[in-house]
Order: C-alpha cells, then sequence, then structure tokens
C-alpha cells in the first residue's frame, strides 16, 4: 500500500480528507517528539504567525542568545509586525522537532529588546539591543512588565 510521509503520520493513498489529521505546529511537534505539545494561550497566535506570517530568518546571534540555536546559520521563522511613528512591534514563531519558538520583539530606531516565550505564555529569556550592537541580557524580573505589555498587545491584536 502506498503511503504519504509527513510529519511523521503514514497516510495510505486511498485516505478520505477526513481520515488525514490537521498538520498544525502542535500537530506537528506532538508527531515528531511523541509527547503531547504544550498547549497555552499562545498555542493559537503562534499557528496563526506560522500560517499567515512573512517567511523570514531571524540573525543567529540573536537565535544563540536566546538559545533556540547553536549554529552559526539564521533561525527561520514567520513574522507579523506592527508599524507606529516611535516604534515597531514584531510577533515571530517557528516550529522545530521539540517544540514552538515564539519571540516577541518590541523594537525602537535605536534599540530592541526580544522576549522568548512558550505557547503557555511564560518569559523563558530576554536579551536586549543597544544600537545592535553588544548584546545585553536583563534578568527577566527586570523586563516582565514590557513582556506581559507585549503578550497582551498580541493576544488583543490576533485573537
Amino acid at each position: 500500500m502506498k503511503g504519504l510521509l509527513h510529519s511523521g503520520w503514514v497516510i495510505p493513498a486511498d485516505a478520505g480528507n477526513a481520515d488525514v489529521p490537521e498538520v498544525t505546529p502542535v500537530a506537528f511537534q506532538t508527531a515528531n517528539t511523541g509527547k503531547s505539545a504544550e498547549i497555552g494561550p499562545l498555542t493559537g497566535i503562534a499557528e496563526k504567525v506560522l500560517e499567515t506570517g512573512e517567511a523570514g530568518k531571524l540573525p543567529a546571534r540573536f537565535c544563540i542568545a536566546l538559545g533556540i540555536s547553536t549554529s552559526e546559520e539564521p533561525c527561520p521563522l514567520h513574522a507579523l509586525s506592527v508599524n507606529s511613528d516611535r516604534y515597531k512591534e514584531i510577533i515571530m514563531a517557528g516550529a522545530r522537532r521539540d517544540g514552538l519558538d515564539i519571540i516577541l520583539i518590541y523594537r525602537t530606531n535605536t534599540a530592541a529588546t526580544f522576549f522568548l516565550t512558550s505557547t503557555k505564555g511564560q518569559l523563558l529569556k530576554a536579551i536586549h539591543v543597544e544600537s545592535y550592537q553588544q548584546i545585553q541580557y536583563p534578568s527577566l524580573d527586570e523586563v516582565r512588565a514590557d513582556f506581559e505589555r507585549e503578550k497582551a498587545f498580541w493576544i488583543e491584536r490576533l485573537k
């Protein structure tokens, strides 16, 4: 019997649409790790970003600083952004074999703060870059209020 191999599922070629599981980032993670994916308030938002966001890459130095990669290659992610006259707010999401990465970015003309979060909305790590030079590692307590503001902004915007 011929089958399709996709994200860990073998699907017979004669299967109907009702038999084919929906391939979402959560389903992808579950299929590839054998563990149930974490589902939380940002799960649907991450899926929207992956479905509708613009494909791009986060520079390797930021991926390494956030702990989502050890490679010198940029991380493939999808992104949505909102501009105003003073700042740019960006949400990025990427699926890896071991989970979903969600990055919220608050950027002005001279600085950017990156927040790595989980689908459950927990702040995992933060980095700050002034004039896009030296990466700083603020404590999570220092940036928690800004993170919560960014998270609330995207939850409201993408619900």
